[in-house]
C-alpha cells in the first residue's frame, strides 16, 4: 500500500495564506489473514488562514473545511 499527500500553498506578504490539500490512499489489509481490506480513498481540504509574528511568539488562526468531495472512507483501523 502506499500514500501520497500533495499541498499547494500561497503566503502573501500581509500573512494571509491559502492552502489546497490532496492525500491518496491505496487499499490496505485490515486484517492478519489478508482477507478484508480498507478500499482506497482520495481526499482534499482546503485551509485559509492569517499568520503573524511579535517577538518570540507567533498567532497563526486558520479555517479548514475537510473532505470536500464528501469522500467515504475509513478514518481510523485498529487491528
Amino acid at each position: 500500500p502506499w500514500q501520497v499527500y500533495l499541498e499547494l500553498l500561497y503566503r502573501h506578504p500581509s500573512g494571509a495564506y491559502a492552502g489546497l490539500e490532496g492525500l491518496l490512499v491505496d487499499d490496505y489489509f485490515v486484517d492478519d489473514a489478508n482477507r478484508a481490506d480498507s478500499r482506497a480513498y482520495q481526499l482534499l481540504n482546503l485551509r485559509l488562514g492569517w499568520q503573524r509574528r511579535w517577538g518570540d511568539w507567533t498567532l497563526s488562526p486558520f479555517v479548514a473545511l475537510n473532505n470536500l468531495t464528501d469522500a467515504d472512507y475509513d478514518g481510523t483501523v485498529r487491528l
